[in-house]
């Protein structure tokens, strides 16, 4: 397992409680991408329990089940370092556990779930071209890449990544991933009506709303050439674009980048907004704006697998007792995206085939 967040003492709490608390604690809510209905539903607002939901319930709910109920022992702060071969074979891995390295025999094989590579700025430059503006987990290096390489893995998609737009982070912090707004330019501009009526789960945080107009990633403005000003473009050019988008809006047809064509789109619209959902005329100071990136939640290549989560070389042949999922492994959704849950729900399944066929042997 990776030296990550997850990992930051040796076991967790006496109780179910706190065990449950802990993993909530190191996961995170609730997803920065979250609808205002899920968003709402983290707090309970009678008893004031803290609650959670989506990816984090279904990690918390694997900790109940896994550690606490079938005492299944879970090491933190045990990064591998070594797989340990024998004629070809995955026999076991070297773990640094408190320091010390551990020879950990695994007779039925040893599964790579730790991520891809995002916050490998190196690997960012030699696969993708950029040093990237990820918002995974920073610990996902790639390093259990390198072991499975080093044991005769194959990898693929490399140069490929889970990418969308993200408000560009301010000095200290990290980037805020957009989902709805995704489709929007280099800036995002919305008036004052999209303010107040919509939920922006970029802008929650009103420390980090602080530190982005400190650092000019996001301005507010009267007019749009003093908002042009501000964003340091020509305030003709933003006009002109704002004017070209109304009409758009008004049609209700990008003709631009074809925003509102797709069921995806359409999902993340508002449908009381017509002729197009997706597309609403910028009219009413005052007018925002904020510095947009390319970011990614995390990239797509890994070792390449089979059906089974078993990990092959590049002739198509299996390494015996070496498993790989998730980001781990080459996405099974190649070069597209076909919606949300395109990465937790291969991690689920190919994970559990994975462990089925190594309960067989």
């Amino acid at each position: 397992m990776p030296n990550n967040p997850l990992m930051q003492r040796d076991r967790v709490g006496d109780s179910r409680e706190e065990a449950i608390e802990y993993m909530m604690s190191a996961i995170g809510t609730p997803s920065k991408s979250a609808s205002p209905q899920r968003q709402a539903a983290f707090v309970d607002g009678v008893t004031g329990k803290r609650l959670t939901g989506i990816g984090s319930a279904w990690a918390t709910a694997f900790l109940e089940a896994v550690v606490l109920k079938l005492g299944v022992p879970l090491w933190l702060d045990s990064p591998i370092e070594e797989l340990i071969m024998d004629d070809g074979r995955v026999i076991g891995a070297v773990i640094n556990r408190e320091g010390k390295k551990v020879r950990v025999g695994a007779r039925r094989g040893v599964m790579l779930a730790a991520g891809g590579f995002e916050s490998n700025v190196e690997w960012r430059k030699k696969y993708h071209g950029i040093e990237g503006s990820p918002s995974g987990n920073e610990y996902n290096t790639g390093a259990t890449i390198t072991l499975a390489q080093k044991a005769g893995a194959a990898v693929e998609l490399m140069d490929d990544a889970w990418w969308g737009g993200s408000i560009e982070a301010f000095p200290g912090g990290s980037p805020s991933f957009i989902v709805g707004e995704r489709s929007m330019p280099y800036w995002l501009i919305m008036d004052s009506r999209y303010v107040v009526r919509y939920f922006r789960t970029f802008a929650m945080d009103p420390r980090a709303n602080k530190a982005r107009k400190e650092a000019g990633l996001e301005v507010k403005a009267k007019t749009l050439d003093e908002l042009a000003g501000k964003m340091n473009v020509n305030p003709a050019v933003l006009r002109g674009t704002v004017e070209r988008f109304n009409g758009f809006a008004r049609a209700g047809v990008d003709g631009d980048f074809g925003r509102g064509n797709s069921a995806y789109d359409r999902y993340y619209g508002d449908p009381t907004v017509h002729p197009n959902p997706n597309l609403g005329a910028v009219e009413r100071a005052p007018y925002h704006a904020y510095r947009v990136v390319l970011g990614d939640l995390g990239t797509k290549g890994g070792v390449l697998t089979d059906e089974d989560g078993r990990a092959l070389r590049s002739d198509g042949g299996v390494i015996e007792g070496l498993y790989a999922a998730g980001n781990n492994s080459a996405s099974v959704m190649g070069n597209t995206y076909p919606g949300p849950g395109s990465t937790i729900a291969p991690a689920a399944v190919f994970g559990m085939r994975a462990a089925r066929e190594m309960a067989r042997k």
